[in-house]
């Protein structure tokens, strides 16, 4: 079976998906021929910023463009290196990430020297901008300031760009920032992936399909970091591997849904201390659940702070969860954890770290009793 996060990447901008705004004004600007020197996309990964950058390379190097629409053959071997990522001909890639500053700087000037030879334009893509040293960025710098007629530059990074030269850089780009989903969106997402390889064929019962296409992908789209790449990842793993409901999901692809462990962080922001917390505080899915239990500590403030999350009619559950998470008797305690387990790592969270600064919360609020046997709750939802 392909990957489809490969198979399924959009050779079209009709294809793109979640970025209406911006597709509107590049379509416009295939149609009318008439692409800026420079573009840079700014957005968290797996959004779309590549296919983005890839969709306006084939428009500008195909030899074999529609006529009326300037659309790509998406056949010819311009077309082929770009979709294949040959990078072979006179569309160069560069990455900030595996790049030195000599690998820029030796590409720059193969791409700077001559006009476009193999295919119609020259086209330099370059992805995680923002990692790029100031030395790579200088040398990015000084060729797009004059560039030779038929050379493009596509600048995708992830966040802002370094150094004194990051503003005169974008200053000669025209500058977009990618819309970032919901978790609905993402559901949305990958509701049409499903249709799209017909997977109600691959289940011998609707019931089963049913139950897949309702809390199976809402856990994967609560559990994705709202990136259309790694959801259509996960989708395509739990079809593989015939995950199919919420529970085989969470156990085999290690995640957590958002309404359970809003339950458990709520347990311990009110002192009740269950089974499922102590299996939380003890390790259990730590790494998960410390990212988990940050976006609900961080939903729960802003709600504090501002009265509402304002998230659409059929999520207003989250933000009653949330509510009732603020005005928790130790909510602080269970927020300055938070801070503090953040600033004590950069990225990697050691185990007994995580179980050491979670027994402290415990200890601060946990009654005398110890273990509560309050049943677990889940967060009213809105009823359709």
């Amino acid at each position: 079976m392909s990957n489809w996060t490969i198979a399924d990447r959009p050779l079209d901008f009709d294809d793109v998906y979640g970025q209406p705004t911006i597709v509107k004004a590049l379509k416009k600007a295939q149609k009318d021929n008439s692409w800026k020197k420079a573009y840079l996309f700014m957005a968290p990964y797996g959004l779309g910023k590549t296919t983005i950058a890839k969709i306006i390379a084939m428009s500008l190097a195909c030899r074999n463009v529609d006529g009326l629409t300037w659309k790509p053959c998406l056949k010819c071997p311009s077309c082929r290196s770009v979709i294949e990522d040959e990078w072979s001909r006179d569309v160069v890639y560069i990455n900030g990430t595996s790049f030195s500053a000599d690998d820029v700087r030796k590409t720059l000037d193969s791409f700077k020297m001559s006009a476009a030879f193999r295919d119609r334009n020259k086209v330099l893509i370059c992805d995680e901008t923002q990692d790029l040293s100031p030395e790579a960025l200088n040398a990015l710098l000084q060729v797009t300031e004059s560039p030779r007629k038929g050379c493009y530059f596509i600048l995708n990074a992830m966040g802002k760009l370094k150094g004194n030269l990051a503003g005169a850089l974008e200053s000669r780009c025209e500058k977009w920032k990618l819309k970032v989903p919901t978790a609905k969106d993402v559901y949305l997402y990958l509701v049409e992936v499903c249709k799209k390889h017909q997977l109600q064929k691959t289940f011998s019962h609707q019931a089963e399909f049913d139950l897949f296409m309702t809390e199976g992908l809402e856990t994967i789209a609560q559990n994705c970091d709202y990136s259309y790449r790694r959801a259509i990842g996960m989708l395509q793993q739990c079809v593989d591997a015939g995950l199919f409901t919420k529970d085989a999901i969470k156990e085999s692809l290690d995640v957590e849904a958002y309404e359970d462990m809003l339950v458990t962080v709520t347990d311990i922001a009110n002192g009740r201390i269950t089974p499922t917390v102590v299996a939380t505080i003890t390790g259990k899915e730590y790494q998960n659940s410390f990212g988990l239990i940050s976006k609900i500590v961080g939903d729960a403030a802003v709600v504090k702070a501002c009265g509402t999350l304002g998230y659409p009619d059929e999520e207003k559950w989250k933000e009653k969860g949330s509510r009732d998470l603020a005005n928790s008797p130790h909510f602080d305690e269970v927020k300055d954890t938070m801070r503090v387990i953040a600033s004590s790592t950069s990225g990697y969270l050691p185990r007994g770290l995580w179980e050491m600064l979670m027994s402290d919360l415990v200890s601060k609020v946990r009654p005398p009793q110890g273990l509560s046997s309050a049943p677990r709750r889940r967060p009213p939802q809105e009823k359709e």
